[in-house]
C-alpha cells in the first residue's frame, strides 16, 4: 500500500494518484522504494537484550512496562522523509546539468575568441609585411641614391659602387688618389659638391615613416650618418693643410716626366730641374749615374728611392719641402748632362716617387683619414642592420645591403 503524502490515505501499490485527493504519488513510491532497500539495522549485541536484575522489592504490577535498553527508538518512516530525499537528489541532477552547460559554453567561448585572436594575427601579420615591403622600397631609393652618389663623389668616380666597397681599405685608397688626382680641387668639392648630398640622403631618410620592428635600425643609421658627416669635415680640413705639399709633389712628378721624354715643353729646363732636385735629397746621384753600364738605365735610384722611403719617413717631406725649390735651377751643368745621358729614358724612377708620396700622403693623412675610414665600417653595418630585420617578415636578408 501506498500512503498519500498530502491526506494519509492508503492507495494500493500501482496508483497513480491518490483516490481520495487526487495527489501524485509517484514521489511516495519513489520513497517507499528506497525505504525498502535500505538494509536493515544489525541486531542489538546479546548483552543489550538480557533484562537487567531486578531489585528485592518488586515493582507493583500495576507499574508501566521500563523500555528495552540497547534498541533504537522507532522511527516512522514518513512521507516528508522521502521526500525530501528525492528533492536533494532532483537537486543534484540540476546542478550537475548546469555545470555542463556552463563549461560547454565556456568552450564555446574560448574556440571563437581564440578563431578571432587567429584571425586578427593573420590580418594584422599581413598588413606588417606590406608596410614593411614598402618601407624597404623606399629605403632602397636613399640608399641607392643620394647615399650612393655621396659616396661616388666623394672618389670622384660616377660609376663606382664605392658604398658597397668590400672594406673601408678600398674607399680610403680611393679617396688617397682622388686628392692626388686633383689637389686644388678635392677639398672643395668635398664640401661643396658631396656634403649636401649627404645632407639630402639624411632628410629623405628622416621623412620615412618606418614600422615598428624598422624604427631600432633606421635611428641607429640616421646617427651613424651624422658621425660620417663629421669626419669628413675634419678630413676636408686636413686636405686644405695637404694642398701646397701635395703641388710641390705633383710638379716633381710632372719634371721627372719631362726628363724621361713624357712631355715637349722646354724640356732643358724642366730635365735640369729635375736633377738638381734629385741631388739635393739624393747626394749619391752623380755616381750611381756613373755607375750606369748599358743606358737608360735608373734601377740604382729606384732602389735608393724605395730603400729610403721605407727606412726614413721623411725623406718624402724633404724632397717634396726642402728640395723642390731646386726644380726652378735651369742650369744645364755636367751633371744634368750626365745623369741624362745615363738614365734618361728609363721612367721607373716615376713609380717609385709616386709611390713614396703616397705612402707618406696615407701618414699625411693621419688620423683624419683612419677616422673616415671607421665611419665607412660603421655605416655598412647600419645599412645591413636595416635590411636583416626583412627576416623578421618571412623574407631573406638584403646584402646590399
Amino acid at each position: 500500500m501506498v500512503n498519500c503524502p498530502r491526506c494519509g490515505t492508503p492507495n494500493p501499490d500501482q496508483t497513480a494518484d491518490c483516490l481520495a485527493c487526487k495527489a501524485s504519488l509517484g514521489g511516495q513510491r519513489f520513497a517507499q522504494a528506497l525505504d525498502a532497500a535500505r538494509p536493515p539495522p544489525p541486531p542489538p549485541p546479546p548483552s543489550a537484550l538480557r533484562p537487567p536484575a531486578q531489585p528485592a522489592d518488586l515493582t507493583p504490577l500495576t507499574a508501566a512496562p521500563a523500555p528495552i535498553v540497547g534498541l533504537p527508538p522507532l522511527t516512522a518512516l514518513g512521507a516528508a522523509s522521502g521526500q525530501a530525499e528525492v528533492q536533494s537528489f532532483l537537486e543534484q541532477a540540476r546542478r550537475r546539468s548546469r555545470r555542463r552547460r556552463l563549461t560547454a559554453a565556456a568552450v564555446s567561448v574560448l574556440l571563437v575568441t581564440a578563431g578571432a585572436v587567429y584571425l586578427g594575427f593573420s590580418a594584422r601579420s599581413e598588413r606588417q609585411r606590406q608596410a614593411a615591403a614598402l618601407f624597404l622600397k623606399d629605403f632602397g631609393d636613399v640608399e641607392s641614391g643620394p647615399l650612393a652618389s655621396f659616396w661616388r663623389c666623394t672618389v670622384r668616380a660616377r660609376q663606382s659602387d664605392v658604398h658597397r666597397a668590400s672594406d673601408n681599405l678600398v674607399v680610403m685608397e680611393a679617396l688617397t688618389r682622388a686628392f692626388n688626382a686633383d689637389p686644388e680641387h678635392q677639398p672643395t668639392d668635398l664640401e661643396r659638391k658631396c656634403l649636401p648630398l649627404l645632407a639630402l640622403a639624411e632628410a629623405r631618410l628622416g621623412a620615412l615613416a618606418p614600422p615598428t620592428a624598422f624604427v631600432q635600425p633606421v635611428d641607429a643609421l640616421e646617427l651613424q650618418l651624422g658621425a660620417v658627416r663629421r669626419a669628413f669635415v675634419r678630413y676636408i680640413e686636413r686636405l686644405t693643410a695637404l694642398r701646397e705639399q701635395t703641388a710641390r709633389e705633383q710638379a716633381l712628378l710632372a719634371a721627372a716626366r719631362v726628363f724621361h721624354g713624357g712631355a715637349r715643353t722646354d724640356p732643358s729646363a724642366t730635365a735640369a730641374g729635375y736633377v738638381h732636385a734629385l741631388r739635393c735629397a739624393i747626394p749619391a746621384l752623380p755616381k750611381m749615374a756613373q755607375q750606369v753600364r748599358q743606358p737608360p738605365d735608373t734601377q740604382a735610384l729606384v732602389e735608393h728611392i724605395y730603400n729610403t722611403c721605407k727606412d726614413e719617413p721623411r725623406f718624402a717631406a724633404r724632397l717634396r719641402d726642402d728640395c723642390a725649390s731646386a726644380l726652378a735651377d735651369a742650369q744645364p751643368d755636367r751633371l744634368v748632362t750626365l745623369v741624362q745621358r745615363r738614365m734618361s729614358g728609363d721612367d721607373r724612377d716615376v713609380s717609385a716617387l709616386e709611390d713614396c708620396f703616397r705612402r707618406a700622403g696615407r701618414e699625411a693623412f693621419g688620423e683624419a683619414l683612419d677616422a673616415v675610414g671607421k665611419s665607412w665600417v660603421d655605416y655598412r653595418n647600419a645599412i645591413k642592420g636595416v635590411f636583416s630585420r626583412i627576416v623578421e617578415f618571412g623574407g631573406k636578408a638584403a646584402a646590399g645591403s
